[in-house]
């Protein structure tokens, strides 16, 4: 995890419970489909998880949540 690049990092850093990749995005200003591939490869390094529904929407994972005070 410590290799994750800076602009995953940037996402943690802003990310919280509930988030999308629309609202990603915006917070970013980063398209719509740089903030869903950002969001992926959080979710494959298990540092957040999908919390369902049709919209995709996202919660931190407790070493999400560990990597972002480690970072903040």
């Amino acid at each position: 995890v410590d290799e994750l690049p800076n602009s995953r990092r940037a996402v943690l850093k802003v990310f919280e419970d509930g988030d999308d990749a629309v609202r990603i995005a915006e917070k970013l200003g980063i398209s719509k489909k740089t903030a869903s591939q950002y969001l992926k490869e959080l979710r494959e390094y298990g540092l957040i998880e999908s919390v369902g529904g049709r919209v995709k929407k996202y919660r931190l994972t407790f070493a999400g949540k560990v990597c972002r005070l480690r970072w903040g």
